[in-house]
């Protein structure tokens, strides 16, 4: 017999995935809770006290969700209005900072560009402390929107629970060495999250050499860029409610006040 919750309290106000009152199938359980299937049939993991333990009932099958959009029409999902334009929001806010990076740090087919995410941050709550599938949907699917005509691979950087690891296409890092981990909305976070359910072929990394970043909440990126890293002025410095910051790289400068430079790769 499936175990079920019913539940009593939602601190998610982006999510779409459930609401009060809804009975939900347990996928998984968790130190804080437990993981259900949401309303388009994804894992949406619930704090205790937002639901309580109630007998197998009966439901029908859910429709899978047919893009990484799916989650943001209102019509029929459960989200009010106000929260679906603050969505549209916060992915046109990560559109252009995407545009405002890629004007200027000369990336090739090939190439990666790390993402740092906090959704906890983009809904002004404490990092760690309010993971939002629905934020981590909306950004991540904004950033492969603007990647997908430039050959450059998103490289989800993982929350400090799984020590900032990264979540990436298997053909960007062919030869590299994988860890096995399966990110969580609240172990990994729910960017990484979405990028591994997303990715056709998705792979861990303890670390990569990147060349380009955005940081969206001050999750600290640093430690995954190529040296040097050099930031980049955006747009805007904010997404939703988070600080965000960018930066390209350039090959160390060597050989001293003699020495002379390639102004193309500065």
């Amino acid at each position: 017999m499936a175990k079920m919750v019913k539940i009593i309290k939602k601190k998610d106000e982006y999510s779409m995935e459930y609401e009060v009152g809804d009975v939900l199938k347990v996928d998984s359980t968790w130190y804080g809770g437990v993981t259900v299937l949401g309303k388009t049939g994804v894992p949406v993991s619930i704090d205790k006290d937002e639901y309580e333990e109630v007998q197998d009932i009966s439901e029908p099958e859910k429709a899978e969700p047919t893009s990484i959009e799916e989650g943001l029409r209102p019509a029929g999902q459960g989200v009010s209005t106000e929260a679906f334009d603050h969505l549209k929001e916060i992915k046109d806010e990560v559109r252009g900072a995407v545009k405002d990076l890629l004007a200027v740090a000369g990336l090739e087919p090939g190439d990666a560009l790390v993402v740092g995410c906090s959704s906890s941050e983009v809904a002004n709550m404490r990092i760690g402390s309010f993971s939002s599938e629905e934020i981590g949907k909306c950004i991540a699917g904004a950033i492969l929107d603007e990647l997908k005509d430039t050959g450059v691979y998103m490289a989800a950087q993982c929350c400090e629970h799984l020590n900032r690891a990264i979540i990436i296409e298997q053909s960007a890092v062919p030869d590299a060495e994988f860890v096995n981990v399966v990110p969580q909305p609240k172990a990994g976070g729910s960017f990484a999250t979405t990028a591994y359910q997303t990715f056709e072929h998705p792979v861990a990394l303890e670390e990569i050499k990147a060349d380009a970043g955005i940081d969206i909440g001050d999750t600290f990126i640093g430690m995954h860029l190529k040296r040097v890293a050099v930031p980049v002025r955006l747009t805007n410095h904010e997404i939703g409610e988070a600080h965000i910051t960018a930066a390209r790289v350039r090959p160390k400068f060597i050989g001293g006040e003699r020495a002379h430079y390639d102004a193309e790769l500065l």
